[in-house]
Order: structure tokens, then C-alpha cells, then sequence
């Protein structure tokens, strides 16, 4: 993806939607501090070029189903040749909530919800059963959530950058 150029009241639109995806246009050019016109059209243009991916409810699946979290550390012994199909499986598995392709020891993380740990272990056999002698895991059940991604503020974070680098 080609890295868009942002200014800051891009940054500011963008921290805003990151807290509240709920906002009114209204109220978000009140926030913003620009008319609603200019706002509409930076949203759009910030929409069109992926920067905004979407607007999503924060969902409490704890108390939806009683659902618990489980991080999962993934590595294929034969990455290079059977990656692509092993993200196509994981993309149809509906309990895989995230996963994210990393470097170093391991090749995923994958957060996998699942209501009990014998749920959990019925998802993690069907993850073996994608190639068995290929697939290594490791467990990381989650006890409790210490910050959710909207609670981390995007003007903040590239404010910093800003100041570190002058």
C-alpha cells in the first residue's frame, strides 16, 4: 500500500474516528474545528485511500457468549511453500478473530476466541489438521484486557514522532 501524505487535522479526524467511530459529521467538524463541508471531504479522501478501513462496535464477547481470548504463536516448518494456503484456511475459520504474520521465531499470532478451553482445543485441532507434522503452536490464554486499541491516541503517538525527530 502507498503511504499517504497526512497533515494534522488528517490526524486529528483520524484520532477522533479511532475513539468514537460513532460520531456525527456534525459533531465531528465541531471537534476538528473545520466546517463540515472540508471535514466530509477529508473523510472521504481518507476512506478512499485506506486509511480508514472501516467503522466497527466494539463488542464485549465476554459477556455476549462468555468467550475467552486466546493468543496463538503459529510456526509452519515449510513457511515459504504452504503460507499462503494456511492464511486462506485461517481466513474461513470464523473463531480466528485476528492474526497477524510476524518475523522472528515465529511466523503468526493469532487471537482465537473460543468459549471454554476444550472449545479452544476443537479450533486448535482443526488448525493442526491443515497439514499436522507442519504446524507448531503455543498457547497464550488471555486473563484480562489492559488496553483496548481505542484507548491509544493516534495524534499522540505521531506527535511524539514529530518531536523526537526535531
Amino acid at each position: 500500500m502507498k503511504k499517504k501524505k497526512i497533515d494534522f487535522i488528517d490526524l486529528k479526524i483520524l484520532g477522533a474516528l479511532q475513539v468514537s467511530g460513532r460520531v456525527s459529521k456534525t459533531q465531528l467538524s465541531e471537534d476538528i474545528g473545520l466546517s463540515s463541508t472540508p471535514c466530509n471531504e477529508r473523510m472521504r479522501r481518507l476512506e478512499d485511500c485506506g486509511l480508514i478501513e472501516g467503522y466497527h462496535g466494539d463488542v464485549n464477547y465476554e459477556l455476549l457468549d462468555g468467550y475467552n481470548f486466546y493468543w496463538t504463536s503459529v510456526n509452519l516448518k515449510d513457511y515459504f511453500s504452504r503460507s499462503e494456503e494456511f492464511e486462506a484456511f485461517l481466513m474461513d475459520l470464523p473463531e480466528v478473530f485476528e492474526c497477524f504474520a510476524i518475523l522472528g521465531q515465529v511466523d503468526y499470532m493469532i487471537l482465537i476466541a473460543a468459549r471454554n478451553v476444550q472449545e479452544y482445543q476443537d479450533i486448535l485441532d482443526q488448525i493442526i489438521s491443515f497439514d499436522g507434522q507442519h504446524v507448531d503452536f503455543i498457547s497464550h490464554p488471555v486473563t484480562r484486557r489492559i488496553k483496548k486499541r481505542a484507548h491509544s491516541s493516534l495524534i499522540k503517538v505521531v506527535e511524539k514522532r514529530y518531536r523526537d525527530q526535531n
